[in-house]
C-alpha cells in the first residue's frame, strides 16, 4: 500500500512503539502522546458520553485516557496505517475547541476523518479537520494516554474557555468554580447560590408543550426535593451560560427550553440552546425541552 509512508520508512517508524493489541505504547512520547488506542467505541457517542468513556476506560491497567487534542488527532491520522489501526470512515472527536467557540460561547469542537486514501499524496477526505461537532452530535472516539504537559494544555484550553463566563455567574476566579458546585448525578447543588439557583435539573427532559412540561416539573422530585420549577428567563439564561460549565446535558437534536415567563396572548418564552436567544412561542403546538430549577 503506498500512503503517507513508504515500505522503508514504515519499517523504521514501526520500532518506535509497541503494539500490545488494543493500544500502541511510544518508547518516548510522541509530542504529548505516550500510549493510543487501536480500536475506538463501539458507536457513536456524544460529547458527554465521550468524555464518560475516556472516562472508565482501561486498558494496560491505565484509567488515565483523554480525548485527544487536533494535533493529536493528526497524529493518529498520519500513522494510522503503519500500527494498523481499526478503520472507519466517520469522524472523531477531538477535545480542541473550534476558535468560534469562544466568540459564541457555545462550545464546538474540531473534528477529523480517518479515511485513507490510496493514492499517495492525495489525501482528499482523508485527514480532513472541520470545526462543526456540538457536544449533541454523535461521533467515534479514540482516545489517547498524555503526558503531564499534555494534561496541563488541556486544563489551561478549559480554563480559558470558562474565564468568559466567571463574571457573569459571579465568580472570580475558576478555582471558586469549580468549589461551588457538587454533582450530584441527576442535579448540579451550588454551595453559593447562582442569583436565586441553588440546584439545577442536571437531565433536561425531551421535549413537550408548555402545559405538559408544566405538568412535569410540578411532579418533579430530585435529592429528595420537590419544589422545582421552570427558570424564569434570568434563571434560564444563567443556565445557558454555565451548561457545559457544570455538565448539564439535554437530549439529542433538543435545541431550546421552556421559561415560566408568559405574555399575554397564550405564548411563553424559551431560550436556544446555540445562540443564547429567547424566543415568544406558542405554549400549544410548540415543543421545547424542559430545565427546571430549585
Amino acid at each position: 500500500m503506498s500512503g503517507i509512508f513508504n515500505f522503508f520508512e514504515r519499517r523504521k517508524f514501526k520500532k518506535l512503539a509497541v503494539d500490545h493489541g488494543s493500544y500502541i505504547e511510544f518508547h518516548v512520547p510522541f509530542g504529548n502522546i505516550l500510549m493510543i488506542q487501536k480500536g475506538f467505541s463501539d458507536k457513536p457517542l456524544n460529547w458527554w458520553e465521550a468524555n464518560e468513556y475516556a472516562k472508565n476506560l482501561n486498558l494496560g491497567g491505565y484509567n488515565d485516557w483523554s480525548i485527544p487534542t487536533k494535533e493529536e488527532l493528526w497524529i493518529m491520522y498520519k500513522i494510522q496505517d503503519v500500527y494498523g489501526f481499526k478503520a472507519s470512515d466517520e469522524f472523531f472527536w477531538s477535545s480542541t475547541l473550534a476558535p468560534y467557540s469562544f466568540k459564541n460561547k457555545d462550545m464546538v469542537f474540531w473534528e477529523m476523518s480517518f479515511l485513507i486514501n490510496d493514492e499517495e499524496d492525495q489525501l482528499q477526505l482523508g485527514g480532513v479537520t472541520l470545526p462543526d461537532r456540538r457536544v449533541t452530535d454523535r461521533i467515534n472516539l479514540r482516545c489517547v494516554r498524555v503526558t503531564e504537559q499534555g494534561k496541563q494544555e488541556r486544563l489551561q484550553e478549559k480554563l480559558a474557555f470558562v474565564s468568559m463566563f466567571l463574571k457573569d455567574v459571579g465568580w472570580t476566579s475558576a478555582q471558586e468554580l469549580n468549589d461551588n458546585f457538587i454533582d450530584c448525578g441527576n442535579y448540579i447543588k451550588f454551595r453559593k447560590p447562582i442569583g436565586t439557583i441553588r440546584m439545577i435539573q442536571k437531565n433536561i427532559g425531551n421535549s413537550m408543550e408548555w402545559d405538559e412540561a408544566m405538568e412535569y416539573a410540578k411532579n418533579l422530585n430530585l435529592g429528595g426535593y420537590s419544589d422545582w420549577h421552570f427558570p424564569t428567563k434570568d434563571e434560564s439564561e444563567i443556565i445557558y451560560k454555565i451548561r457545559y460549565i457544570c455538565g448539564i446535558q439535554y437530549p439529542y437534536n433538543e435545541i431550546s427550553f421552556w421559561s415560566s415567563e408568559t405574555s399575554n396572548d397564550g405564548g411563553a418564552y424559551r431560550i436556544f440552546l446555540h445562540t443564547g436567544i429567547f424566543y415568544l412561542s406558542p405554549k400549544k403546538y410548540s415543543r421545547s425541552a424542559v430545565c427546571c430549577v430549585r
